[in-house]
């Protein structure tokens, strides 16, 4: 029985592909059919893989247990695990239990800062990982919060080197360099600092024996030379994180999930890591005809390539009769879509028919409504204009009437004024006139005494006259400043 040790020495033995270039347009062209997604997965009907739970409604670190171990220097905080000083992991109690068949698991991650640094580069001694190991819980965190010695794969992102994803794969017994010498494959992926995070997505497909890595839907890594088919144990999964704190970084776990199968994002690559040495291991085929050492060797079953691997096999040719069989498929498909479209019931196409007769109808109807209702509107606010400018109009005529009213009555005032000032001139010329007349009658007889009495109560009569114009006169100042300030 093959253990992971084979597996991982076999991989070692085998020559790796230089940095892929793109193809001409027209393989672009004569490829576009594998856009077309693989036929199907075939879900597993086994028990739900290991997951984390929604962080967001984690009170504390103890409602992970049983299923999950922390070690070291993670947090919980605001729906996030987070390594700010030292290190820090968390792992899988139980163990992917479809290891040998399929699955994709897929860690949300980010690197963030305390404060504002230029430059991070000079720290390569942070990092973060994701493990696939077979074995126990590791019991030491001196390789970036993981363990030192392992069976398994580690995924880290670091600077060291150039920053990026860099994939290591180990069997126990040599100590991890973590160079890019002793990566299966690396891509370069600006993570520092990111406002957005990062989704690291492993997939494997038992059936094909396929193993890819993409990093936000972008493929970094694929290859059908690892097979887990013999290990001997399942796989348990872990994340760990380290950082210097002089830094000022810190890393978050925001979410990791698993499927039993292999999902459409996994099969689907959107796009290539650019800028980065995409490592890319190719699938020989071995002509049984002819002998070679490698005759007795497993060969590896055809795969239908992706478009994003036939961009970058820029060296490959065009095998027209694929492409032949593949458009011959197409057009079988086609084929039978027609015939089904054909088989489709008329009547019921009469009554679809008939239904929407009925819904224009009844929008036109409707339409008509809309448009007699804003006709209405419309003759309303005319109506309303045409009433606002006749009462402007009205009460600028009364304003007016008004006015000259006020001004015929002001006129009115002064012309008893004038009355008033000619009747106390002429009271006062009486007057003196009278005390003239009195000063020659002094002392006369009793005759001129009855002529002062009687001139007493003339007078009296007159002075109670000129009170009442007085105070006529006034009532009408008062009236007159009371319509001016109307």
């Amino acid at each position: 029985m093959h253990t992971f040790v084979d597996i991982y020495r076999s991989y070692h033995t085998k020559p790796k592909t230089p940095r892929m270039q793109l193809l001409p347009i027209f393989l672009q062209v004569l490829s576009a059919y594998a856009v077309i997604p693989e036929s199907h997965v075939q879900k597993l009907g086994k028990s739900q893989p290991p997951r984390l739970p929604n962080l967001v409604k984690l009170n504390s670190l103890n409602e992970l247990s049983p299923d999950w171990s922390v070690k070291g220097n993670m947090v919980l905080e605001e729906g996030r695990l987070i390594v700010k000083d030292g290190s820090g992991s968390i792992w899988s109690r139980d163990a992917l239990s479809n290891t040998k068949d399929d699955w994709t698991i897929e860690v949300v991650f980010r690197n963030s800062e305390n404060v504002e640094v230029e430059d991070h580069l000079y720290f390569d001694s942070n990092g973060f990982s994701f493990w696939l190991i077979e074995s126990n819980l590791p019991q030491n965190s001196e390789n970036f919060g993981g363990p030192k010695s392992y069976e398994g794969f580690q995924f880290l992102f670091n600077n060291k080197e150039g920053r990026g994803l860099k994939i290591f794969a180990n069997d126990g017994t040599k100590a991890p360099q973590n160079s890019k010498a002793d990566a299966l494959g690396e891509c370069d992926i600006n993570y520092l600092d990111s406002l957005i995070p990062f989704t690291l997505r492993l997939s494997y497909s038992g059936q094909n024996k396929v193993f890819k890595v993409q990093v936000d839907n972008n493929l970094c890594f694929r290859t059908d030379k690892i097979s887990l088919a013999n290990v001997k144990n399942d796989f348990i999964f872990g994340v760990s994180a380290s950082v210097d704190a002089k830094s000022q970084e810190y890393w978050e776990l925001i979410k990791l999930d698993s499927y039993n199968e292999v999902t459409e994002d996994a099969i689907d690559d959107h796009d290539l890591i650019k800028e980065g040495l995409v490592q890319m291991v190719t699938v020989t085929q071995i002509d049984d005809s002819q002998p070679t050492e490698h005759s007795n060797a497993e060969q590896p079953n055809f795969n239908r390539k992706s478009l994003m691997e036939k961009t970058n096999d820029g060296g490959s040719s065009v095998d027209f009769s694929q492409v032949s069989a593949h458009i011959v498929e197409i057009t079988n498909k086609l084929n039978v879509l027609e015939n089904s479209l054909g088989k489709f019931d008329n009547s019921e196409v009469s009554e679809l028919s008939s239904a929407l007769q009925e819904v224009k109808k009844v929008q036109s109807e409707q339409l008509a409504v809309l448009l007699d209702m804003r006709k209405t509107h419309e003759d309303f606010q005319a109506l309303l204009r045409s009433h606002f400018k006749e009462m402007v109009s009205s009460v600028g005529v009364l304003h007016q009437k008004v006015i000259d009213e006020i001004k015929v009555h002001q006129m009115e005032t002064h012309n008893i004024e004038d009355k008033v000032d000619l009747l106390m001139a002429n009271h006062k010329t009486i007057l003196k006139q009278y005390m003239e007349y009195a000063g020659e009658m002094k002392g006369k007889n009793d005759s001129s005494e009855f002529f002062s009495v009687v001139v007493k109560w003339v007078s009296l009569p007159f002075f109670i006259l000129m009170a009442g114009l007085s105070l006529l006169v006034y009532r009408l100042r008062k009236d007159i400043k009371h319509s001016k300030i109307i």
